[in-house]
């Protein structure tokens, strides 16, 4: 024995004192709190390799915040499970600020978001061969499936990361990719469609998110504007 841990569920090289598997997110130590022994990782000091199993779309790409960094991408299945049939997408993508969410067709496509911050509890179901990642946060409800246990549980885990608080880095080695380079103020308000910086805007009273004028439902929290 050389005295290298590796993950007990993919098999990858554990860092010394690693908290978590950086491949598929398997937790290797007790959370904080409980009666493991030594002291409990510095914030900031964990590192994840992303996994990319599908392009991130230029629609998507462009309305990524300066310094926003992606951990993951991945086809699937989201519908929000508290409002069956009002939405589906077909692929997601995780940063260090929210989850995205989006689809894409011949005719049509659509994004939307779902900021860490609005996050009350996230959970990972394990099945035959596919998982399943239960998200609810305020007024609204997201169910991820379609995807492997494996990439299931590595999801959760960065989504439970950052919801709780903490923080995660790319590895060294990868320096600062991928991450959104600065765009000018008025190229982000016009990215997507005929949106402009002129557009009116309202504040959420759920939320205190501010969104278009003409929006029936909230973007972040999914409040439900009374009829004007």
């Amino acid at each position: 024995m050389d005295g290298k841990q590796a993950c007990s569920q993919c098999g990858a090289a554990l860092a010394p004192g690693a908290a978590w598997c950086g491949k598929c997110g398997l937790t290797t130590k007790a959370p904080r709190g409980s009666a493991a022994s030594g002291p409990a990782p510095e914030v900031g000091q964990d590192y994840v390799q992303p996994r990319l199993r599908t392009t991130v779309p230029d629609f998507v790409g462009q309305q990524l915040h300066p310094g926003e960094q992606v951990f993951a991408a991945f086809p699937a299945s989201l519908f929000d499970h508290r409002r069956p049939g009002e939405f589906r997408h077909d692929k997601f993508v995780l940063t260090s600020d929210r989850i995205i969410y989006y689809h894409t067709s011949v005719l049509h496509k659509g994004m939307g978001d779902m900021p860490y911050r609005m996050v009350t509890q996230s959970k990972f179901n394990k099945g035959m061969r596919h998982g399943t990642v239960i998200i609810e946060a305020a007024n609204a409800g997201l169910t991820i499936g379609g995807i492997s246990n494996d990439d299931a549980a590595f999801a959760e885990r960065i989504i439970s990361t950052f919801v709780s608080g903490r923080t995660l880095a790319m590895p060294p080695s990868l320096g600062t990719t991928p991450i959104a380079p600065p765009r000018p103020a008025q190229e982000v308000s016009a990215v997507v469609g005929d949106q402009s910086a002129e557009a009116a805007m309202k504040t959420c009273p759920m939320c205190a998110e501010d969104v278009r004028a003409a929006a029936q439902i909230c973007r972040y929290c999914r409040y439900e504007f009374p009829p004007a």
